[in-house]
């Protein structure tokens, strides 16, 4: 079913995203390189969100694994 498939996806985006956020927020106060890490995170968003659009159409398992890429 699609709206369960999607509350799925958007669930895994969510989760990977708040894991991210904790990971990216450690690696900030370890290295406190603010600029780097902001265009990092920035960098790898775009990247993950041109990667999750021409994933649409290859199946439901890339597109899980690439929303958890996208959180």
């Amino acid at each position: 079913d699609a709206a369960v498939d999607a509350g799925r996806i958007g669930l895994i985006i969510v989760i990977t995203g708040m894991i991210g956020a904790v990971a990216f927020g450690i690696v900030l106060d370890v290295f406190n390189k603010f600029k780097e890490t902001i265009i990092s995170v920035y960098t790898l968003g775009l990247l993950s969100m041109i990667v999750f659009t021409f994933t649409l159409e290859s199946g439901i398992v890339a597109l899980y694994l690439v929303s958890a890429l996208l959180g």
